[in-house]
């Protein structure tokens, strides 16, 4: 088992070179209240119990995740997949108009679901598609990157997430077997 240092963005925050040369227009990034990051962050806490994944640090911001995963690399992608995919659905859901339980014809004859327009929400994407992804190979990186995961807020002068709900499904280290580092 690895520990991974675990960063994705939400859709339009980040623009590269190439993206800004080839778009059209500008469009509006999405930028996550508190209330919004907080309720994003009880979705994760969902999935991470249900599948029982060992994430032992995880901060929502207003345009980007950042959490400490421990698994088998091979089975990285597939934990990251499934914790945006089920976070984004739960959160259009609520906000852009996704209803929930569509069939599968519908899902066929629809593959890009269309933005809602009542809400204040008019992108139909949550997540940007990417992810970054570090590894941890050191007791000290991995401190480090707790420490810098639990405070990343401070950095960019946001309000603190409710603890109880940040810290709600996280797995302490100690629990996690067959864990290597240096």
């Amino acid at each position: 088992m690895e520990i991974f240092h675990i960063t994705w963005v939400t859709h339009n925050s980040r623009v590269s070179e190439r993206m800004a040369k080839y778009w059209t227009k500008k469009k509006t990034p999405i930028s996550l209240a508190l209330e919004e990051r907080e309720e994003i962050c009880r979705y994760l806490n969902e999935k991470i119990q249900e599948k029982a994944y060992n994430i032992v640090a995880l901060n929502v911001l207003s345009n980007h995740v950042h959490l400490i995963l421990a698994s088998k690399r091979e089975e990285q992608s597939d934990i990251i997949r499934q914790l945006k995919g089920y976070s984004s659905y739960k959160f259009r859901q609520a906000h852009m108009g996704l209803k929930p339980h569509v069939s599968e014809e519908k899902k066929a004859a629809s593959r890009s679901i269309k933005p809602h327009v009542s809400g204040k929400r008019k992108s139909s994407k949550l997540w940007a598609s990417k992810y970054g992804c570090t590894t941890i190979e050191t007791t000290d990186h991995l401190y480090a990157a707790i420490e810098y995961v639990e405070k990343n807020h401070l950095h960019h002068h946001l309000p603190a997430l409710d603890r109880k709900i940040q810290f709600a499904a996280l797995t302490k280290l100690e629990d996690i077997e067959e864990l290597e580092l240096y």
